[in-house]
């Protein structure tokens, strides 16, 4: 019994250099680092890993290890706990960091994140995610702009306000932009000046006038938030599309304007939508009226939705504008599967 457990105690030691990339990749940070008291060989093995994330799950403590007490000073702030972590990490770090998480809910923006990306601008960073929640929306730095090589970026909270100079990110494939403080003209700069992009997730409560989105290769697309206008052109790659309105001061009159909306998907696979399922100056007058009018534009559409599979209609609230458009999905969609309806809460 002996001899079996001296044999197999260390077979995690001995398994591949990359298969123990993957197992500290999938820990959480302050895991991956305490493995440094293992043994010799994994002393060193967390300093290479190529994914670094610090959030609320994962963020590791360095006091006891730069102050050799338990827990940090009373006067240091949050801010200084958490960032006196994350250089502590990067000082040991060894390599290039590929992709870096920034997500603590008690994190404001402050120019020590200015830092952080100035650095990571200059290393080659291609996936970025930086979440905060608290205080102002933070001010990306300019530095941001410049990072060519990124793939995929994740914002949460922050403004975005390129330099006259940017001419978008020629590498993206995956773009979310969550409550991000940004002009209609400059988003849709970034989303037409993103040749690669594949997957666009948009959510905001600003309300914006028009939102065009142009971008040939994207596959999938979700929208949240107010656009009294929205037009998406040259989507022939589009297989999802998920569109959420929200309200707006505007009013019911400037909802978002469904008709002809569709057109110009030809491979669109699933469709979700929220109401309200009404149309720009439409909804003056009776019912009646309102429904000659949506009859009279969807008539003009060009849609035929080919290999759509699956419909998504939530907060219906049994309008026969809306019966009528499920009337028009049906009749246009041959291959349809699976069409859920879900009524809006009284």
């Amino acid at each position: 019994m002996k001899r079996m457990c001296s044999s197999t105690s260390d077979i995690i030691s001995d398994l591949p250099d990359n298969i123990l990339e993957k197992i500290l990749v999938l820990m959480p940070l302050r895991d991956a680092v305490r493995t440094s008291v293992l043994s010799k060989k994994w002393r060193d093995n967390w300093r290479k890993i190529p994914e670094l994330a610090f959030d609320d799950r994962s963020l590791v403590d360095p006091y006891p290890i730069l102050f050799r007490q338990r827990s940090p000073p009373d006067q240091l702030s949050i801010k200084n706990r958490f960032f006196a972590t994350i250089y502590h990490v990067l000082l040991r770090h060894q390599g290039a960091i590929p992709k870096l998480i920034l997500s603590l809910s008690e994190l404001e923006g402050c120019f020590e994140i200015d830092t952080l990306i100035i650095t990571l601008s200059s290393n080659g960073i291609q996936e970025l995610t930086v979440k905060l929640w608290k205080g102002q929306p933070y001010k990306l730095p300019q530095s941001l702009y410049t990072c060519q090589r990124l793939t995929h970026l994740n914002l949460q909270h922050c403004v975005f306000r390129p330099p006259t100079t940017f001419k978008g990110f020629r590498r993206i494939v995956y773009l979310e932009l969550y409550e991000v403080i940004i002009t209609s003209d400059a988003f849709q700069n970034l989303v037409s000046s993103c040749p690669l992009l594949e997957k666009l997730k948009f959510e905001s409560s600003a309300c914006f006038d028009y939102i065009g989105i142009d971008a040939s290769n994207l596959k999938v697309l979700s929208l949240t938030g107010f656009f009294k206008s929205l037009r998406v052109k040259n989507a022939r790659h589009l297989t999802k599309f998920s569109l959420y309105p929200k309200a707006c001061q505007f009013g019911i009159r400037d909802a978002v304007e469904w008709a002809g909306l569709l057109d110009g998907l030809p491979v669109l696979e699933h469709l979700h939508m929220g109401g309200p399922y009404v149309w720009a100056n439409s909804t003056s007058g009776s019912e009646e009226a309102a429904v000659k009018a949506c009859e009279e534009k969807l008539a003009s559409s060009k849609f035929c939705l080919k290999h759509l599979r699956e419909v998504e209609m939530r907060l219906v609230s049994d309008t026969k504008i809306e019966l009528h458009f499920m009337k028009l999905l049906l009749a246009k969609s041959r291959v349809l599967e699976s069409m859920v309806v879900k009524a809006k809460s009284s």
